[in-house]
């Protein structure tokens, strides 16, 4: 009786350990602080102004990642995090083309400085 006894005991602290040990997931700082410099990064670069729908997108996916970080839906939180970094290449890439069709624009809304000091023809 007292065998069955210490063999449940032990079979009920083996069961905890292991949902212990399982179930105690770490936070996920370092996804964190790499999901946050990328939006750093891309707030320097200009995405709030050139790519302002993927800008608030990512913004709101931080946030979301944040509150499951409260949750302790760690996992949850890395998956939304690691999205984050890997959605940024696309977003910069956005941002890079968009300025420089912006510059182009310019440069053609600018006349050359040739054909401002030319001197009128007058008409005949």
């Amino acid at each position: 009786m007292r065998t069955k006894k210490l063999l449940y005991y032990y079979s009920l602290l083996l069961a905890v350990a292991g949902l212990v040990f399982v179930y105690c997931e770490k936070k996920p700082e370092k996804e964190l602080q790499d999901a946050q410099s990328t939006l750093n990064e891309l707030e320097e670069l200009g995405a709030p102004q050139y790519a302002p729908d993927e800008w608030q997108s990512l913004k709101s996916k931080l946030d979301d990642a944040r509150v499951r970080i409260e949750r302790r839906k760690y996992k949850e939180a890395r998956e939304i995090l690691t999205s984050i970094i890997s959605a940024a290449p696309a977003v910069k890439q956005k941002v890079e083309e968009k300025k420089a069709e912006e510059q182009q624009k310019e440069q053609q809304e600018v006349p050359s400085p040739e054909a401002a000091t030319e001197p009128a023809q007058p008409s005949q």
